[in-house]
């Protein structure tokens, strides 16, 4: 997990390779269908309530402009011809509702673990990595016992790590604009590390020892 995750000093930025323990060439098939279903389906139950489209907008809208997802045919055409190179992946996504979040009460959620037909999914050929997460019971000791103690947040702190534009094509999934059940099919790319997808968690806490 370690040497997945580089820093770029020159650019500033941490960028990331997936870690895959079995050839991706290998082991996933074409998933299309069964991605289209699963976005069909996610249109129908928006359309039952106006709020619930507009949540999932602006959730998708969030990572968009900061550039952290974006539309296949808005990539630069190297970086299109990477990701159309062979069969790739594409991450199902479903709506999670959160009531207590104040930051994210509506989140799309990447499905990696989806298996394409007759093949592993994205998250059985990918490894997991140490869980470098601190242990509560220590922390919460070490909160106590020291003198001065202070607690924070990194906004969207996955999304902070970059994907490797070689591995983009693993990181596919479907759209269609303003969820309108009659709009056409748009491919998009998730640029960055995203929750659903088995190693994130782990690389991010290596990129954290990287910085």
């Amino acid at each position: 997990i370690k040497e997945s995750v580089v820093f770029k000093p020159e650019e500033g930025f941490l960028e990331a390779l997936l870690p895959f323990i079995k050839p991706p060439e290998d082991s996933l098939t074409n998933n299309f269908n069964r991605a289209y279903k699963i976005l069909e389906s996610q249109i129908k139950l928006t359309q039952k309530d106006e709020q619930t489209r507009l949540d999932v907008l602006a959730s998708h809208n969030k990572l968009r402009d900061k550039g952290h997802v974006a539309a296949l045919d808005e990539l630069p055409q190297d970086i299109q011809a990477l990701v159309n190179e062979g069969t790739g992946y594409i991450i199902p996504w479903r709506t999670v509702f959160k009531k207590s979040s104040l930051s994210t009460p509506c989140r799309m959620v990447f499905d990696a673990s989806s298996a394409t037909p007759g093949g592993d999914s994205l998250n059985n050929i990918l490894g997991k990595g140490e869980n470098k997460l601190g242990n509560i019971l220590h922390l919460m000791i070490r909160f106590r016992t020291r003198p001065f103690a202070f607690t924070g947040d990194i906004s969207m702190a996955y999304n902070g790590i970059r994907l490797n534009p070689q591995h983009y094509r693993y990181q596919k999934y479907l759209w269609k604009e303003e969820l309108n059940p009659d709009s056409p099919v748009k491919p998009m790319v998730v640029c960055t590390l995203i929750y659903g997808v088995k190693p994130s968690g782990n690389q991010l806490m290596a990129g954290f020892e990287k910085l």
